[in-house]
């Protein structure tokens, strides 16, 4: 059996790609099936930018899909997660749920999530303009999601010609902000390096119960709903981080 000794390195292979490579294939598959949900672009009525890392004050947001429209500018998060999906827009995690409820994975609340990314934008583009949030999830399970803003794939396409106000932008500045934002991802190859590290960066924080917000300590606290880990800068960082 000379071939036994290539059943580790299978294995070890088998588990990265598991690990790293499948999960960005979905993420990739799930925001194609968007942008194709969303339509074709037509110079001064419809522009799409997709995948774009922006920064303001050293922050990284990676959004998705940017649509720009005579309704206003939409930031579209995309979520391709299987199973039920449990979440409200007060919450800071949402569930999912996989495996006939065996399996719960927690995940960061993607409307506050986006959120985010609008108001960065806002920021960058440094006039007012009409900028909405929607989170798509990929996979239409949106059933147990108590929220609004949150829509299935299949009602992308009527969202996009429905959302904000007709007439918000006239087709000059539907080309002007399509030019301004193209030109932010032209140069975020480096900004999604630097938005990877931070994310690691954070994990590490957290994991040694460093705040990343300010970098205080978290410390273990008692609330109504269960044990937590609190800023110890408490009021001024309200940071929170759940206890396992």
């Amino acid at each position: 059996m000379k071939w036994l000794w290539a059943i580790p390195i299978i294995a070890v292979l088998y588990v990265l790609f598991e690990v790293y490579v499948l999960p960005k294939l979905k993420g990739h598959y799930g925001e194609f099936r968007v942008q194709r949900a969303i339509g074709e672009e037509k110079e001064g009525e419809l522009r799409i930018v997709n995948d774009v890392t922006i920064s303001v004050d050293g922050k990284l947001s990676q959004i998705d899909h940017i649509v720009i429209s005579n309704r206003g500018i939409l930031c579209i998060e995309t979520k391709n997660y299987s199973g039920r999906i449990y979440g409200s827009e007060e919450q800071h995690h949402w569930t999912q749920v996989l495996a006939y409820g065996k399996t719960k994975n927690k995940f960061y609340n993607p409307l506050k999530q986006n959120w985010t990314h609008v108001k960065r934008l806002e920021q960058l583009l440094n006039e007012a303009y009409p900028i909405y949030s929607v989170v798509v999830f990929v996979k239409n399970n949106t059933r147990f999601i108590k929220a609004r803003n949150v829509i299935g794939l299949r009602d992308l396409r009527s969202y996009v010609a429905s959302f904000g106000t007709e007439n918000s932008l006239s087709s000059d500045q539907i080309e002007k902000l399509f030019v301004q934002i193209s030109v932010f991802k032209e140069d975020d190859a480096e900004k999604k390096k630097e938005h990877i590290q931070e994310i690691q960066n954070t994990k590490t924080m957290l994991g040694d119960n460093i705040c990343p917000r300010c970098g205080g300590d978290l410390v273990l606290r008692h609330g109504k709903y269960g044990d937590f880990y609190g800023c110890s800068n408490y009021p001024e960082c309200r940071f929170i981080k759940k206890s396992k």
